[in-house]
């Protein structure tokens, strides 16, 4: 009854309140400490140090999902699978590791980022939860026990004190196999951050106002999709892999027909787990996202029309029209410094109705 309040809790909370319930989950919790956001779900922690997998056994609203199929279904999972490596404790910390190095996170496989993509309508997470529903029809508590990052990393807070109720003899056995898993932990992570760091792309999808560099952005996003649903200008969407498989379910920024308002701060201050950092109405003027990049040759002034949107429409006066002796006609010049990538000249720009290439598009700066 405790866990269906919850589930009921959860659901109504969803709706009312971007943050959660992802924001209510310990390890996207600890992963938001490590990029610099701390949140009350911290207190979770404690409670999973003193007894194994409490917040599954009490809170964990897929583990009630699951619980449920399995006495329906009134099977158990068979011996083989129950043999099956526990993955999900290397999962958790390949994720912290990532938030804290750069790297690649599992996040989106936390069991209250899952439960929140029906209410969030994250096509992306919603397609994963199903995969994971209908393993559970078939192998019962396998997803609990053996991949959920979540309890992979309560039975890591756990280990201590189960270690210290064991012999002395099996405690050195179980430290040698602790070593040997963490060798090949840090050597996959290593591996792992190497392939990363060349495969992330300095150029590659804008990302949200306060966003993190990229490699750390890979870690610390949980791919919940709460930064798209709340955004009031509908600027942001969701990767399909378009630069990289690595950016899959990730938010991007478009801007068309809108851009970021240098008042609008609503996707930072409603990120669960620091992948972007929250900012304060008055900082925002001062947050980049990117720069414009001016492409003469489809500009108007280049077939001598005279034309100023961009440079009128400017919130920031980064966008100057001087007289070019090499072109021998008025350019836009673009001030770097005040440039935030806000994408108001692109929105502003009547050649991008009018040509397939637009003069103004903005890039990440490098």
């Amino acid at each position: 009854m405790l866990r269906l309040g919850v589930l009921l809790a959860l659901v109504v909370v969803g709706f009312c309140i971007p943050l959660y319930p992802a924001a209510a989950s310990p390890l996207v919790a600890v992963v938001a400490l490590i990029g610099g956001q701390a949140t009350l779900a911290l207190l979770l922690v404690v409670p999973c140090v003193l007894k194994r997998r409490v917040f599954c056994r009490f809170v964990c609203p897929l583990g009630l999902c699951f619980d449920t199929i399995g006495r329906w279904r009134k099977n158990r999972l068979p011996q083989s699978f129950r043999k099956f490596p526990r993955i999900g404790i290397y999962l958790t910390l390949l994720t912290l590791l990532g938030s804290t190095v750069g790297g690649f996170g599992f996040l989106w496989l936390d069991p209250l980022v899952l439960f929140a993509s029906p209410i969030r309508g994250n096509i992306w997470l919603l397609s994963i939860l199903g995969v994971i529903f209908v393993s559970a029809w078939f192998l019962p508590t396998f997803w609990c026990r053996t991949v959920c990052p979540l309890g992979g990393m309560q039975d890591a807070l756990y280990a201590p004190k189960s270690l210290l109720a064991q012999p002395k003899t099996v405690i050195h056995i179980d430290r040698r196999r602790s070593l040997l898993r963490l060798g090949i932990l840090v050597a996959l992570f290593g591996g792992m951050f190497g392939f990363l760091r060349r495969r992330v792309s300095a150029n590659g999808p804008l990302r949200p106002p306060g966003a993190v560099p990229e490699p750390f952005f890979l870690a610390l996003c949980a791919r919940c999709g709460t930064c798209i649903k709340v955004c009031p200008t509908k600027l942001l969407a969701t990767c399909c892999g378009e630069a990289s498989a690595l950016d899959w379910g990730m938010p991007r920024l478009q801007f068309d027909p809108a851009w970021c308002r240098d008042d609008c701060i609503v996707c930072t201050q409603n990120c669960p787990s620091g992948a972007l950092r929250r900012i304060e109405p008055d900082e925002k003027k001062n947050v980049k996202i990117g720069l414009a990049v001016f492409e003469f040759e489809y500009c108007r002034l280049y077939e001598d029309i005279e034309c100023t949107h961009c440079g009128r429409d400017c919130p920031f006066e980064a966008i100057t029209f001087e007289w070019s002796e090499e072109e021998y006609r008025r350019i836009v010049y673009i001030d770097a410094e005040r440039c935030t990538g806000c994408g108001r000249c692109l929105v502003s720009c009547p050649v991008k109705h009018e040509l397939p290439m637009r003069p103004l598009r903005i890039v990440k700066e490098t």
